[in-house]
């Protein structure tokens, strides 16, 4: 996030369309001092104030971003089912698993097949997908047991990168099917 702040918004972070930011803890002062735990904390402000809205550079960046996140997740889930074995084969190896990591897999191809596409960034309903999509992705976490929801961890890596795509997308359409 540093280095995307730093090339495509280096005068304020961008915020989100609610008004909130999304920094690292250090570049923030926290209530209860610089020992206060914490790796983010999210300050509210105007849209329009300092760091207004992220350009559509910045959007397709922090989806770049979250899709590393979670590539990198699926990675450490792969390592870890490959160590864990269940009556003499490794998790990795079982079918149920095997097929769960190739969702995960496509995924991830069909979003940065989307973002590399073409010159200009997506639109907005389209980055909104994309991250709904890496979410998803991310919920491999389950195949990690308790592992995955350690702190730090896996786990947390997943619900910052949440977290990021929920402060910066647009808001989500709320109409219902029989409305449309």
């Amino acid at each position: 996030m540093r280095e995307l702040d730093a090339a495509l918004s280096p005068d304020a972070p961008p915020r989100g369309p609610g008004g909130h930011a999304l920094v690292p803890a250090d570049a923030v002062p926290l209530p209860g001092g610089p020992d206060a735990p914490g790796f983010v904390a999210a300050a509210a402000g105007s849209a329009d104030g300092p760091g207004a809205r992220a350009s559509a550079a910045w959007q397709a960046g922090l989806v770049w971003v979250r899709l590393g996140v979670s590539e990198g997740l699926r990675d450490t889930a792969v390592a870890r089912l490959a160590e864990r074995r269940t009556e003499g084969t490794p998790l990795l190896m079982k079918q149920m698993v095997k097929g769960a990591l190739a969702d995960v897999l496509m995924e991830q191809l069909e979003a940065e097949c989307v973002l590399a596409e073409s010159d200009a960034p997506p639109d907005a309903a389209s980055l909104g997908r994309l991250h709904d999509r890496i979410t998803l992705a991310d919920r491999l976490l389950r195949l990690l047991g308790a592992h995955g929801f350690t702190v730090p961890g896996p786990g947390w890596d997943a619900h910052l990168s949440e977290l990021l795509a929920d402060v910066h997308r647009e808001p989500r359409s709320t109409t219902h099917p029989e409305e449309s």
